[in-house]
């Protein structure tokens, strides 16, 4: 006999949020802090081709079930264009949610991978709204 087990919005993000992320092997950590509707979501390490796909499973996670998401990068110690790609592509599913996106605590060289793709409207001290 076999059985199916249906999840729910909170019970899918929950169990996501338990498991083993793979994106840890390759470097990164991701953790995440849920307060008033708002999802903030750390990074340490390197966002890059191995890691990205992580980070946007968790930011679609996230923005299912949040009005706002905020990623702090202040721990991030590289990111390349795949990176800017998923913040972009979170910035867009925002937008068209009406919800809100930012990136916080950029440094460096990361703060340079938006700069040299004109992507520096996603950072701030806070985060945008649409």
């Amino acid at each position: 006999m076999s059985s199916t087990t249906t999840q729910t919005g909170d019970d899918a993000r929950r169990a996501a949020s338990t498991m083993p992320d793979p994106a840890t092997h390759y470097g990164l950590g991701i953790r995440t802090e849920e307060s008033s509707g708002t999802t903030r979501m750390f990074l340490t390490g390197e966002l890059d081709i191995a890691t990205a796909p992580s980070v946007e499973t968790g930011l679609r996670l996230a923005q299912g079930g949040h009005h706002a998401v905020v990623v702090d990068l202040e721990d991030l110690t590289f990111m390349d264009s795949n990176g800017i790609l998923t913040f972009i592509d979170a910035a867009r599913r925002a937008n068209e949610s009406g919800d809100a996106f930012g990136v916080v605590n950029s440094h460096g060289t990361v703060t340079r991978v938006f700069e040299l793709t004109s992507q520096q409207i996603l950072l701030g001290t806070g985060y945008a709204t649409s």
